[in-house]
């Protein structure tokens, strides 16, 4: 264990971690277009976080800056598969999705 010394005056045992209260953003949803990109999330230069799951039978492909392309240049998450924008590195552009099949389930929050 590690102590640490808090503002306090105090010390603590163990990892302490400082937060800052979020709201999230429900942007769950289905392919609306086979093989279209499709806008996930907008531009949102205050974002603090996202995180995204595949929960559908097929690949996805996430366009992060640029339009979600199952040709090369996005990230692939196939199904169960997820992925979370890095703490140091939010990206505050649009994020887009693709899917293979209309009704490919996907779920994802904001912050």
């Amino acid at each position: 264990m590690t102590s640490y010394h808090n503002p306090d005056g105090s010390y603590s045992e163990g990892l302490v971690l400082e937060g800052r209260p979020a709201v999230y953003v429900d942007r769950s949803g289905t392919v609306a277009v086979a093989n279209t990109a499709q806008t996930l999330a907008p531009a949102n230069a205050s974002r603090r976080g996202l995180i995204l799951q595949n929960t559908s039978a097929g690949a996805l492909h996430v366009g992060i800056p640029t339009a979600a392309s199952s040709a090369g240049g996005s990230l692939r998450l196939d199904p169960g598969d997820y992925w979370e924008a890095p703490a140091h590195g939010i990206p505050t552009g649009a994020i887009t999705v693709l899917g293979g099949t209309v009704g490919q389930a996907f779920i994802a929050w904001e912050w």
